[in-house]
């Protein structure tokens, strides 16, 4: 089996590039499971996982975009696809669809999370954003994980009451 943990940031912030770390590191002990962790970021690519976006992918729209073409490119290397949720994304609506071996990854409840992190306009129009693109996510995943199983839980009951969950114990060797 091939696993692909495919991660896209802006900044990659030092707890993110620690987990990363205690992942590859990790991986290189499975024998039965190929594990490739992958992270594109706008930083330098410092260690083998990781991926420096081009300048022309910078911006926060366009980087998530840049996001889904790499998995589009990836999608047919792994038997399953770990792709890290990105919030408030638009792309989600059109290019989840194309993968049948994706499983997104939530970290935080997004929609929560957004509001009370932006508690003006800019935070409700991305909040709903984040609800209908959660939404488009969850719905064509494999499976949702989430690094609690509280989390894990909510997006599955919020999106598709159907859906397998699992918890991704985030880098955690």
């Amino acid at each position: 089996m091939k696993i692909l943990h495919l991660s896209i940031m802006g900044d990659l912030p030092i707890g993110v590039a620690n987990q990363l770390r205690y992942e590859y590191s990790a991986a290189k002990k499975l024998d039965a499971v190929q594990w490739t962790t992958l992270v594109f970021h706008y930083g330098p690519s410092t260690e083998p996982f990781m991926r420096t976006i081009p300048r022309l992918f910078r911006g926060g729209f366009s980087r998530r975009f840049y996001g889904w073409i790499m998995a589009l490119l990836l999608r047919q290397k792994f038997d399953i696809i770990l792709m890290r949720h990105q919030n408030s994304d638009p792309f989600a609506f059109m290019l989840a669809r194309f993968f049948s071996n994706r499983v997104t990854v939530y970290h935080a409840k997004e929609i929560e999370e957004i509001l009370l992190s932006r508690q003006n306009w800019k935070g409700k129009i991305a909040s709903r954003l984040e609800h209908f693109g959660g939404r488009s996510s969850v719905r064509s995943a494999l499976a949702v994980f989430g690094v609690t199983q509280e989390i894990a839980e909510y997006e599955r009951n919020l999106h598709a009451p159907e859906k397998s969950i699992g918890v991704y114990s985030n880098g955690v060797d």
